[in-house]
């Protein structure tokens, strides 16, 4: 009886200890930001439990509508899986500090976190924050361990409605560069807390 308990004991241990290493990847009800494009409006959501720094880092720029009156950088549009529009690289960003660094190291995704369509990510190898893509890809896109050493990345948000509006933004042409050839801008961000 006695080591019949003791293992139930350990199973349950490792059963919470990996529950709690596990990130939750949960949308957060509020606050929300919607971007308002020249194509429409984004609304998005965000980890706040998955990624506490970078979500604060994020609202903090769109507070101080630093994403106001930018163009959307890119539509990569390369099948079978690479799928991204990125924005906030026409932006002159601070860097992150070093205590903002190491809070950040903890938010990196790990090979277990499929990227899934309409989230929004970033790479933790850049030196400020602010560049940022959201992953239009319709099915998930999976890691691997050699991904998440190479390339790590912080998924911290989703889009939560405006698909419609991303659709028709994969729909333009762009040049070799992928830069859209009908120039897009985010006239204003709204943070709704």
């Amino acid at each position: 009886m006695k080591k019949y308990l003791i293992s139930i004991g350990l199973i349950l241990t490792i059963a919470l200890l990996s529950s709690c290493s596990a990130k939750k990847y949960d949308l957060s009800s509020k606050p929300t930001v919607v971007f308002k494009t020249t194509m429409g409006d984004v609304k998005i959501g965000f980890y706040k439990k998955a990624a506490p720094k970078s979500v604060e880092l994020f609202l903090k720029l769109c507070k101080e509508k630093r994403y106001s009156n930018t163009l959307i950088d890119e539509i990569l549009n390369l099948p079978p899986s690479n799928f991204l529009i990125s924005m906030g690289g026409t932006v002159k960003w601070e860097a992150i500090d070093d205590a903002a660094r190491k809070e950040l190291e903890l938010e990196i995704v790990q090979k277990d976190k499929k990227i899934e369509k309409g989230e929004l990510l970033y790479s933790a190898k850049n030196e400020v924050f602010g560049f940022f893509s959201i992953n239009t890809n319709s099915t998930a896109i999976e890691r691997n361990e050699e991904d998440v050493k190479t390339d790590p990345i912080i998924i911290f948000g989703k889009v939560i409605d405006g698909d419609k509006v991303l659709s028709d933004m994969m729909s333009l042409r762009v040049d070799s560069n992928f830069i859209p050839l009908e120039e897009v801008k985010i006239l204003d961000v709204e943070v709704v807390e």
